[in-house]
């Protein structure tokens, strides 16, 4: 028969192993488990007025794409160089450029386009009016410099309806939805002005906050 002292030690033993075991699992848990992406830069965009006829199908044409979903805008210019830890320095520079905006501004789409870019997969192009121009450009001379790209192309106003790699048969579903909704030469109003957190998945975007445009008080969310 096992002695006590025996026993006792092999109880010791069994409950030493249990105990590195369960820390072993612990620490691997720590290492292995899922986290989401943090925000890479921040990127800053024009948005339509929420109850704008076209919004309700752009929507629909953005949810039943196939793609990723996210909330229809025209892009300003994204902050390559930026992180989240510039989000409060931005602030003050956006305050001013959406009341040198003067109020909300109505945009003119007129082409259907396909592309390869990821994020220019399929577009809706805007005309390229006073108003949308001097307001890209201010945003690229105010934030451009310091927190965009090392060279900013010429800015190209267009809100996208599919990000990622599109099919023939995609293309004819969201053409034929762009022509039964009437969206070429269709003109939307834009009113606000939007910052996001953005990385490479649309899924851990962030909605940081909006100016209206003309105003310059920032609203949080």
């Amino acid at each position: 028969m096992m002695g006590v002292t025996h026993l006792l030690l092999v109880i010791i033993t069994i409950g030493i192993a249990a105990f590195v075991q369960f820390g072993d699992l612990v620490e691997l848990r720590n290492i292995f488990q899922a986290k989401p992406n943090q925000p890479k830069f921040l990127s800053v965009w024009i948005s339509p007025q929420t109850d704008h006829s076209a919004v309700k199908h752009l929507r629909k044409i953005i949810l039943e794409g196939g793609g990723p979903v996210f909330s229809p805008h025209v892009t300003l210019l994204p902050l390559l160089n930026s992180t989240y830890s510039d989000w409060a320095d931005v602030q003050p520079i956006i305050s001013d450029i959406s009341v040198a905006a003067g109020g909300p501004l109505d945009l003119q789409f007129h082409n259907l386009k396909v592309g390869v870019n990821f994020y220019q997969s399929i577009i809706l192009e805007a005309v390229q009016n006073e108003d949308i121009m001097k307001l890209g450009q201010s945003v690229a001379d105010r934030l451009g410099e310091r927190y965009g790209a090392k060279v900013i192309p010429p800015y190209y106003p267009h809100m996208s309806l599919f990000y990622g790699t599109h099919t023939p048969k995609i293309i004819d579903k969201i053409t034929q939805m762009v022509d039964n909704y009437k969206l070429i030469n269709s003109t939307i109003r834009f009113d606000r002005m939007d910052v996001w957190a953005t990385n490479d998945d649309v899924d851990e975007w962030r909605y940081l906050g909006y100016w209206r445009l003309g105003e310059a008080k920032l609203r949080r969310v």
